[in-house]
């Protein structure tokens, strides 16, 4: 039970729950600096879409972030995460292995760009959970995040097929 709230944590957040112990080798803790640098890899916006000037920067011990969020004129949002940490890697790789776990929690196994994604299905309403996430590396993930529950699947997915991911997993 507590394996499965924990995965729920990991998809709601794309982050861990502050106070778990981590090894050295699961802590993800990145200079705020050079998390700023991956803006440089972060996707272009889509036609009639702009992206925020700057990125937004998350650094614990536990996990690090990257974050550009994306507007469109009429107040639609969808922030692009990218993730660091390997204990969050390993849950996802668990959640892609069980598919009752995703069931449970809404989400699909797919292949976007030869690479395995968990997919929120369509009748999933839980606003906070991730649209698509991939995994990259050991200690690395991009996320697509509807921020109000209300952009189009399409746009996300085309954009994230876009994407560099292997400039993003490698930098």
């Amino acid at each position: 039970m507590c394996n499965r709230i924990w995965r729920l944590a990991v998809l709601l957040c794309g982050v861990f729950a502050v106070g778990m112990t981590l090894t050295p080798a699961q802590a993800e803790k990145i200079p705020d600096d050079r998390l700023e640098g991956f803006m440089a890899v972060m996707p272009a916006a889509p036609a009639g879409w702009t992206r925020g000037p700057q990125i937004g920067a998350y650094s614990s011990d536990s996990a690090s972030t990257a974050t550009a969020t994306y507007r469109s004129g009429d107040g639609k949002e969808f922030s692009f995460v990218i993730t660091f940490s390997a204990r969050n890697i390993e849950q996802n790789r668990e959640l892609l292995k069980d598919k009752d776990d995703r069931d449970r929690f809404g989400m699909n196994a797919e292949k976007i760009k030869g690479r395995d994604a968990l997919v929120k299905k369509p009748d999933n309403g839980n606003k906070l959970m991730a649209t698509f996430l991939i995994v990259l590396s050991d200690t690395r993930a991009v996320s697509l995040n509807d921020l109000n529950g209300n952009v189009d699947v399409a746009i996300m997915k085309a954009m994230l097929e876009a994407a560099d991911l292997d400039a993003i997993a490698k930098r």
